[in-house]
């Protein structure tokens, strides 16, 4: 893709969130649409967690669902990819993703690159001190720049 195709297709990703913007919105400091066209988040990628806290959003059952395929994980990078435009962010989430198998995870991070968003790994963290090395893998393998630690004085580890 050249320079003036990403150009393009950042400013046709600006328009279009801008134009979902209900109209007492568009003001004069509104970013949304202006300089950025939000973000993404993916669903299914792990919905297990090991932690319990107090003010999780996942459902009782949640530990006992599988993660969605790589390939239909793929296709939301795709879909949000078309929506955010290049160097969109893109939450990789759910549960706690650090449990989904390494080397998925490693293609899940890298096909955002490959998509040119820039993915985000959501986590609480706990995985990192368990598994070392792993955080080194999906940074020199996956491409990984950013992660998001959320440290909840709530936070219970639990067994699956």
């Amino acid at each position: 893709m050249t320079l003036a195709q990403e150009e393009a297709d950042v400013r046709a990703a600006l328009a279009s969130a801008y134009a979902c913007l209900p109209e007492s919105c568009r003001g004069p400091t509104q970013f949304l649409g202006r300089h950025y066209a939000g973000c993404g988040a993916t669903i299914g990628a792990m919905p297990k967690c090991d932690f319990s806290c107090v003010g999780c959003y996942l459902s009782a059952d949640a530990n006992r669902a599988k993660p969605r395929p790589l390939f239909e994980i793929k296709v939301q990078l795709q879909k949000l990819r078309s929506w955010l435009g290049p160097c969109g962010n893109v939450q990789i989430t759910d549960g706690e993703v650090s449990l989904r198998d390494e080397p998925e995870l490693i293609e899940i991070i890298a096909h955002a690159r490959t998509l040119g968003l820039v993915p985000m790994l959501m986590s609480h963290g706990e995985t990192f001190r368990r598994r070392p090395g792993l955080l080194e893998s999906l940074m020199e393998r996956g491409g990984l720049t950013e992660l998001c630690i959320h440290i909840d004085t709530t936070q219970r580890g639990t067994w699956l």
